[in-house]
């Protein structure tokens, strides 16, 4: 049970109390939270729809259960990636967003508005997919080696994943309830998404000579757009 009330209070707002150290094999129940995100997402389809209404509900009540260190993280990554090497920590750091953080967080709003007007052939359980899918990239993400020297909340989550059989554990769980819901659809935006993100990862990790929260973070949303586009494309009625 300390592993599942860790896995709410690294990745929700849940009032779950603090537990320090965090446990062994907490990465493995990252899907836990991610299902949580999805039924946020599911809820806010099935109540407004594939509209513009519904997918601010969807991303607004997902805001809301992470306390948006995603989209802080997103904002920081890209804030760091426009500023010279030797101010990129200290950019990254600051609790005020730079036009350069604001720009991409507009960008991804705007694609998460695009796709999912494009989703009216998608059935609305699908919608569990995309935050849980992006949760098994953070936990995969505490599997790799290296980690910025200037975050030790990184070093402290990456030597609790237990040689990284934990992310994997919920890398497969994340897979088998993708294809329980949508079958060779999930495989397929699973794959997809796991190449992209995993090269978004890289590159990210290589910017600041290792991993650290604020990439882990980003990686979520870049997670969900990824898998949110993979779902649209491979639906019939939309192509």
């Amino acid at each position: 049970m300390k592993g599942i009330r860790a896995s709410l209070g690294l990745l929700t707002c849940l009032p779950v109390g603090r537990i320090q150290p965090v446990p062994l094999w907490t990465a493995l129940w990252f899907w836990i939270p991610g299902f949580l995100a999805g039924l946020i997402w599911y809820g806010s389809a099935r109540v407004f729809g594939m509209t513009g209404l519904g997918m601010v509900a969807a991303i607004a009540g997902e805001a809301l259960l992470t306390g948006g260190v995603h989209w802080k993280g997103l904002a920081n990554t890209f804030d760091g990636w426009m500023a010279p090497p030797g101010r990129r920590t200290a950019l990254r750091r600051d609790p005020r967003l730079s036009a350069g953080g604001v720009l991409f967080m507009a960008l991804a709003l705007l694609s998460f508005w695009g796709l999912w007007r494009q989703a009216g052939g998608v059935p609305p359980v699908t919608w569990i997919l995309p935050p849980l899918f992006s949760r098994a990239m953070m936990a995969w993400g505490l599997s790799w080696r290296g980690v910025d020297s200037d975050s030790p909340q990184t070093a402290q989550w990456m030597l609790n994943t237990e040689g990284g059989t934990g992310s994997w554990v919920t890398l497969l769980i994340s897979l088998l309830i993708g294809a329980y819901v949508a079958g060779f659809r999930a495989i397929d935006s699973f794959g997809g998404m796991l190449l992209l993100t995993g090269l978004f990862m890289l590159w990210a990790r290589r910017l600041y000579r290792g991993m650290n929260e604020d990439v882990l973070y980003s990686a979520v949303i870049v997670a969900e757009l990824l898998a949110l586009y993979f779902l649209v494309a491979s639906t019939p009625a939309i192509l």
